[in-house]
């Protein structure tokens, strides 16, 4: 049976599309849907609420000094396009948000909020260049509460160039194929 040029072109095509990296989160239970803290590391009482949700059912609600935590596997700082949470409180600062290192450094970073509604708190930019993150970590709310909702934190989500010129390249000759095709 001949092949089809065309065909393994497509197939190639394909492949090229599929290999692009897909962004996924790396938080585990990232909006507390589980209804506990699976996959997170707690000090001090912070509990999962149904009483406050950014977007699901639960969320985890924090007084004083609560901690939430969790480790992954070690990414590259340069890898990470996002980190980030919502958190709904009165106002004041977290005492800390901690970020861990494959090195064995941490560094610290406060996040101060007004206003009483769900607030977006990207903090991709406190991590520092040339290491590897391997935990995150927040704790002190003062008086509290504080709640907490919808983790992200997303590494490799946008394609190298090389990828998108081997798709490139592929869809022209894909082109140029049917093209001589029709021309026969």
């Amino acid at each position: 049976m001949k092949s089809n040029p065309v065909h393994t072109l497509a197939f190639a095509a394909a492949l090229a599309f599929g290999g692009a990296a897909q962004a996924q989160n790396m938080f585990a239970n990232a909006g507390f849907e589980t209804g506990n803290f699976t996959g997170w590391t707690t000090a001090s009482g912070p509990t999962v609420t149904a009483d406050q949700a950014h977007t699901g059912t639960f969320s985890a609600a924090a007084f004083s000094e609560a901690q939430v935590g969790q480790t992954f596997t070690a990414t590259a700082v340069a890898d990470i396009t996002e980190l980030s949470f919502w958190v709904k409180r009165a106002g004041g600062p977290f005492d800390s948000i901690t970020f861990s290192y494959s090195d064995g450094s941490s560094s610290d970073c406060l996040l101060e909020l007004s206003g009483n509604d769900w607030a977006f708190a990207n903090v991709t930019s406190q991590l520092t260049p040339g290491k590897s993150l391997t935990g995150f970590s927040m704790y002190g709310t003062t008086t509290g509460p504080a709640y907490f909702d919808d983790f992200n934190l997303v590494a490799g989500a946008v394609p190298e160039p090389q990828t998108y010129a081997l798709m490139l390249a592929g869809l022209g000759v894909m082109g140029l194929v049917a093209r001589r095709r029709r021309r026969a």
